[in-house]
């Protein structure tokens, strides 16, 4: 089956939409070595990955709906997993934030009983490489930018693409919800929102939920939600 894709005529994104929260996994084809952000399970990613000889797996945050298919992946093809330092250490840990995942459902008791029953909680993955606070370059191409973007969690990374292309996760979303997590601070948020000011605003931006859009665009919703910034 194709998956969805964002194309401008330079780069083709496949997205994959989740099933628990409308999460998002996204693939960056580069010929023997793409990418993947957030993956989760899905078989519909393995015929892209056919021809490669090493995925990158970038990780945005730690919270179970953006690692879920970090094993799995492994399982099928030789990746190597990037993670911030602090992201890489609470994965590795058991109890870790993953357990607190069935509470985003609690308002749904059918959905959160399904959560507590079938998934592997506290889910545990291993990141082949820790990734300082600091803008760097994770990849001697230098077609990445990672750095810190802590507020939604205290591990979160964002990722640059070509310097056109911005995957957040949940330090963006545009809908209020960037807070409505365990370990969530304003203060890093703030932080975290200013740097993306900083950025050209005809960037795209890949959220961890819900569909591309100008970065531009997001930050105007997101100021619906913090007027601080």
């Amino acid at each position: 089956m194709e998956a969805p894709a964002f194309a401008d005529g330079h780069v083709r994104i496949q997205i994959f939409p989740g099933k628990l929260i409308d999460e998002r996994m996204y693939l960056i084809p580069a010929g023997e070595e793409p990418a993947v952000i957030d993956p989760h399970e899905d078989n519909d990613l393995l015929p892209y990955l056919e021809k490669a000889r090493l995925v990158h797996v970038f990780l945005t945050h730690g919270h179970y709906d953006h690692i879920s298919g970090v094993n799995w992946l492994r399982e099928r093809v030789p990746c190597r997993v990037y993670a911030s330092s602090v992201c890489a250490e609470s994965m590795e840990k058991v109890p870790n934030s993953t357990a607190h995942f069935p509470l985003l459902f609690i308002g749904d008791p059918e959905k959160y009983a399904y959560v507590k029953k079938t998934l592997p909680l506290p889910y545990v993955c291993h990141a082949d490489v820790r990734l300082g606070a600091s803008p760097a370059s994770p990849l001697p191409s230098g077609d990445w930018l990672a750095w810190a973007t802590p507020g939604h969690s205290p591990g979160d990374m964002s990722y640059l693409y070509r310097g056109k292309y911005l995957f957040s996760g949940d330090s963006l979303l545009g809908n209020g919800m960037e807070l409505k997590s365990i370990g969530a601070s304003q203060k890093a948020l703030a932080k975290t929102l200013e740097s993306y000011q900083k950025l050209p605003g005809e960037i795209a931006l890949f959220p961890g939920h819900g569909d591309p859009g100008s970065l531009t665009d997001y930050l105007s919703k997101a100021r619906k939600h913090y007027p601080w910034i």
